[in-house]
């Protein structure tokens, strides 16, 4: 996708291990989380080496307006960069603005409660990002979730890595 607006509901910053250059030892990476704004479906990101510090402003904004992470809406596209390792694309993130709208607030909340519950255990700290089988550390969702509507399908094995 060229370019699409979301919200955030959980983010970590972890280590990883890069087995094509091993030699580089442990480097940091942000794991995060968003729900789609036009739908809500939830999706996953890593962002590490060029793109480590996309999330700079999300986390600026949520310092700043004292707000939750989940109440801003905000609009990734992709940016091409070009150097001596060849051609990519890295990740960009604007803040659009803040969510108001009460129901949206609550179900966004929701959400970003259950993933900050979860979290501890999708993100081990010291962990190869490579080697994590995520898979079976879940217990199941909490409850809370289930009440709302378009989220009663969620379960562990959706969370995107």
């Amino acid at each position: 996708m060229p370019e699409f607006e979301c919200y955030f509901v959980w983010a970590a910053k972890g280590k990883f291990l890069d087995k094509r250059s091993p030699e580089k030892g442990e480097q940091d990476v942000y794991r995060a989380i968003g729900v789609m704004a036009d739908d809500f479906s939830i999706f996953g990101m890593r962002f590490k080496v060029s793109s480590l510090y996309t999330l700079s402003p999300l986390f600026t904004a949520v310092t700043a307006n004292k707000r939750g992470m989940y109440s801003i809406k905000c609009k990734i596209k992709s940016k091409y960069l070009s150097g001596k390792k060849g051609d990519w694309y890295i990740p960009t993130l604007s803040i659009v603005g803040f969510e108001n709208d009460p129901e949206k607030l609550e179900a966004l909340e929701k959400i970003a409660l259950t993933y900050d519950k979860l979290g501890v255990k999708a993100a081990p700290e010291g962990e190869n990002e490579e080697d994590i089988d995520i898979g079976d550390q879940f217990e199941s969702i909490p409850k809370e979730v289930n009440e709302t509507k378009k989220f009663e399908d969620i379960n562990p094995e959706d969370i995107p890595f």
